[in-house]
């Protein structure tokens, strides 16, 4: 499309105003490369699609180079396709740092110019597992926890991803990047389809959790094909399971449940507790086996010629293997319930941590900087109303848990996961707010409070 005059036009989504510009006069033309839109000098054709022309453009000002995604020659004019365009533009009501930007929207008469972040020097998943291969569990772990916060965050607003999958994410060094939050009526790569999307075409929470769990599987594997996993830990292969489940019901209600199975250890009582009637068939199994086998030995000592036959049927190793079995399978169900009892905990996890007493400090003001209340340090520490405070002292109080600042990461990012505000993490950790840029830094372990 060759520009030659513009006059000013307002158009409106999402309850923002937005000005561009629309020409009086147009004429068509297939390639745009060399044309000034507004203040971006379109560069060059990079691909096309059944419905747009995609382009890089460079703004004059800022040298800043953007992705430009236009309609193609055989739909200009086409006001569905105009319209889509349009339609991917309201996702600007999500700007995260960690997705691609959404810069602008041009609108002509005809045709309409969507200008977004233009991903550089990123690989793909696809293409990083392909040229690479395979993460390790740690690395894999710590860029899926970012892809948990994102699209967490995405959640928390009801924008709903369409079409998650290894295409979508972009990795450069310790850092992703999530594309596609604003591509409508598309389909996902089929291996990362949920089995309700694939029949109904149903895009919701659990079928980006489905996604999610497939995305996992192939920066561990380099497919997501889980049968092909060799060496991933048992806790993050039941989490994976419990994200792929087919019923939506039996999959993570949310990120944060996602997050919390990958991340917290349940214990082995606890798994016990919740779920002792459960493992009674094998409880009953490994005792009936162990008297069996006690039988069969006290036989065979009383005559061991008689009894040869059966001493060779069911020898010590022959039993040994069949107790390990119930064993292992035990295992798994723990493994399995421990991961679903991760599911309900993440409000409620809680741990230890020793606060030194300031000169000065009252136990209000303790209690205050932790979310606790007076009385809950007291009980926690064993103290009476007699009791008094001494400098240096340590004093337990309860805490959500530890925080690695991550790098790039951002303080209001990580208030988010755990459901905080950014001041309470300033506050906890004894930040003034002014000094947040140098005492917030990568590698840092913040203290997260309890949530109020």
């Amino acid at each position: 499309m060759l520009i030659k005059t513009f006059c000013l036009k307002t158009i409106y989504f999402n309850s923002q105003k937005i000005i561009s510009f629309a020409p009086k006069k147009t004429t068509m033309k297939a390639n745009l490369v060399g044309e000034r839109l507004l203040n971006y000098e379109i560069k060059k054709h990079l691909s096309s699609d059944d419905l747009f022309d995609y382009y890089e453009a460079e703004h004059l000002l800022f040298d800043r180079k953007v992705l430009v995604k236009t309609l193609n020659a055989n739909h200009i004019g086409s006001a569905q396709a105009k319209e889509q365009l349009k339609r991917e533009s309201q996702k600007l009501n999500f700007q995260h740092n960690q997705t691609l930007l959404i810069y602008d929207l041009i609108e002509t008469s005809d045709n309409a110019y969507l200008i977004t972040e233009k991903p550089d020097s990123k690989l793909t998943l696809n293409q990083y597992v392909q040229s690479l291969g395979a993460m390790t569990e740690d690395k894999a772990l710590r860029l899926f926890s970012q892809i948990l916060e994102i699209v967490g965050a995405a959640h928390q607003i009801g924008l709903i991803h369409p079409q998650l999958s290894a295409q979508n994410i972009l990795i450069e060094g310790n850092q992703v990047k999530i594309k596609g939050f604003e591509v409508h009526n598309t389909v996902v790569e089929e291996a990362y389809q949920s089995p309700e999307d694939k029949k109904n075409g149903t895009k919701t929470v659990q079928s980006n959790i489905y996604s999610l769990g497939k995305i996992l599987t192939t920066m561990l594997v380099g497919s997501p094909d889980i049968h092909k996993a060799k060496k991933i830990s048992a806790k993050t292969l039941e989490a994976i399971k419990a994200a792929t489940e087919n019923s939506e019901s039996q999959r993570f209600k949310d990120c944060k449940e996602f997050a919390t199975a990958l991340t917290e250890e349940v214990s082995k009582e606890e798994v016990e507790d919740q779920h002792a009637f459960k493992h009674m068939p094998l409880i009953i199994l490994g005792i009936v086996g162990a008297i069996f086998s006690l039988l069969v030995f006290t036989i065979a000592d009383d005559d061991d010629r008689k009894n040869t036959l059966a001493y060779d049927l069911y020898d010590k190793s022959r039993i040994r293997k069949g107790l390990d079995s119930v064993q292992k399978a035990k295992r798994q169900e723990y493994l399995k319930d421990s991961a679903k009892i991760a599911r309900g905990k993440a409000e409620n996890l809680q741990k230890i941590h020793i606060h030194k007493v300031q000169k000065g400090e009252t136990l209000k003001e303790i209690a205050e900087m932790y979310n606790m209340s007076a009385s809950h340090v007291k009980e926690l520490n064993g103290m009476t109303n007699k009791s008094t405070l001494r400098a240096d002292a340590g004093l337990r109080v309860v805490i959500r848990d530890f925080h690695k600042v991550l790098d790039g990461e951002e303080l209001w990012q990580i208030g988010q996961k755990y459901g905080v505000s950014k001041f309470e993490i300033l506050r906890a950790n004894q930040i003034a707010p002014a000094d947040e840029k140098d005492e917030f830094y990568p590698g840092r372990e913040l203290i997260i409070p309890i949530k109020r």
